[in-house]
């Protein structure tokens, strides 16, 4: 099993993990390592930053000569949601009410509530486009 984890999971789960995958799963192999190391691996590549792009959050993490530099790794609490909804905002068009300063989640002019057809064609806009 090679199972990729997020930069700066803690020991302790990782440990957990590997618990999980030989006492209660039964499998005879198992691999732990950083999302970020793996993609640069897959590339052929032992020097570089990887930035990992999740659903709310985004990690940028360097990777030099095959480890990860955890000193440089950041976590910024925005993510692939708060470019979507975002991008909603813009397309939308500014409303003409007073608004708030800021919204939940980051949206600008208070919360910005799509419906699931909404939100899906927003973020192939954003996939395909951005």
């Amino acid at each position: 099993v090679l199972l990729g984890l997020r930069p700066l999971t803690p020991k302790v789960d990782k440990q957990k993990i590997a618990q999980i995958l030989f006492e209660g799963l039964q499998v005879s192999g198992a691999y732990v390592s950083d999302q970020c190391l793996l993609a640069m691996y897959s590339l052929g590549r032992m020097n570089g930053v990887v930035m990992d792009i999740g659903y709310e959050t985004t990690f940028s993490t360097a990777v030099l000569n095959g480890q990860t530099y955890v000193p440089s790794t950041v976590r910024c609490d925005i993510g692939g949601d708060h470019v979507t909804r975002y991008l909603a905002h813009l397309l939308r068009g500014r409303p003409k009410t007073k608004k708030k300063k800021s919204g939940k989640n980051g949206s600008p002019g208070g919360e910005l509530t799509l419906t699931e057809q909404e939100s899906h064609v927003y973020n192939q806009i954003k996939e395909n486009y951005c």
